[in-house]
């Protein structure tokens, strides 16, 4: 079976880019295409794949990658230039520049959703671009089309899923991202500091732990890539002498080992694979209770919510986690109900179930 992988860009690495490496463990021999790459993404987080099995755009030659409106505007001219003739399997991955618009002739097209285009059906504000030039209108019914063609979309939370049914109209099937777990419950000493791990952008929310931090006068550590210099700036200027904000790296097992509690102050994220590997360290994660981390944190077990996005509410929860005790090892049990092999598992009994109805002939 020729199958082909397709992904937004390979230019960062965050839990889009952790799916689609179990996606490409799942078939080694796959083609992946992408609108735009970089040799060393490919060199550290896809080292298997050969340099000839990857495939990328003509947006490849021109230094356009952080326009992501513009990228937007002419997404379907980007998926439209590939041709996928030859495949039986696609798997598209895609968020923001949309790769699920890929064209697929003849084979069987499956659709990995980490979360919708969110400013194209107006979950999130528009783009600047967007504001002159109302690019979503074209887009909007090209993007439906190609999902109720496939038939086949995956989700990586029942907060996702409901969205795609709220906004899209697009039933689906929820497969919980893959979240690396530990062979066995990590040793921990005791805590020293709050710890957060996420990308420096302003929907994080990240401002909600550097001003409770400050104001509590205990340390934190914030550790992310920062994608907004501005609002970076604006963090470091909340930023006790408590609180450092430092370069991401791709092995925290230390500082899981170090840390009091793990801080999730996002309002509405899709999911969050990083508390859950806290959680699988045996740490407690301190979470708003909204979007993915109402399906991942269990109040009581594995950590506490704080309910408004006020610093205050995050400083209660806070101190109210000190007087709480958690098992470590049902910490470690729960986390493993979202490990890789599971994700694995889930994603190929899904594919193989696409395969079957092709061969008898039924439409999804």
């Amino acid at each position: 079976m020729n199958v082909a992988i397709i992904h937004d860009s390979l230019l960062e690495f965050g839990g889009a880019e952790r799916v689609l490496a179990s996606i490409v463990s799942l078939f080694p021999n796959a083609d992946i295409y992408t609108a735009f790459a970089d040799a060393q993404f490919r060199e550290t987080y896809l080292p298997s794949v050969p340099p000839h099995k990857f495939h990328t755009s003509f947006l490849q030659h021109y230094p356009i990658h952080h326009h992501t409106s513009l990228v937007q505007a002419i997404a379907p001219l980007v998926w439209r230039s590939f041709r996928l003739h030859s495949y039986d399997l696609v798997i598209s991955s895609g968020t923001h520049i949309m790769s699920s618009l890929i064209p697929v002739p003849h084979g069987i097209h499956i659709i990995s959703l980490q979360y919708p285009p969110k400013n194209i059906f107006g979950i999130d504000p528009p783009t600047p671009l967007q504001r002159y030039v109302p690019y979503d209108r074209y887009i909007r019914p090209l993007y439906l089309s190609a999902l109720k063609k496939s038939g086949y979309v995956i989700v990586n939370s029942k907060f996702t899923q409901k969205r795609l049914i709220t906004y899209l109209g697009i039933p689906s099937t929820v497969i919980y991202p893959p979240v690396i777990i530990p062979p066995k419950l990590p040793i921990k000493s005791k805590g020293k500091f709050y710890l957060s791990i996420s990308r420096l952008v302003p929907y994080k929310n990240l401002e909600l732990p550097i001003i409770a931090a400050t104001k509590l006068n205990v340390p934190l550590k914030i550790f992310g890539v920062t994608y907004d210099p501005s609002y970076e700036r604006y963090l470091r200027t909340l930023a006790g002498p408590t609180v450092e904000i430092l370069p991401f790296r791709t092995n925290f097992a230390r500082y899981y080992a170090q840390s009091i509690a793990f801080i999730f102050p996002t309002q509405s994220e899709d999911f969050g694979i990083a508390p859950l590997e806290a959680t699988a360290h045996g740490v407690p994660v301190i979470a708003y209770y909204g979007g993915g981390a109402k399906e991942t944190v269990v109040e009581g077990v594995t950590g506490t919510f704080f309910h408004t996005q006020r610093e205050e509410a995050l400083i209660k929860a806070m101190k109210r986690l000190q007087t709480m005790h958690f098992s470590r090892k049902k910490m470690y049990h729960h986390a493993k109900r979202f490990s890789t092999e599971r994700f694995r598992k889930e994603f190929l009994t899904f594919v193989n179930h696409a395969i079957e109805k092709k061969a008898e002939g039924k439409q999804p």
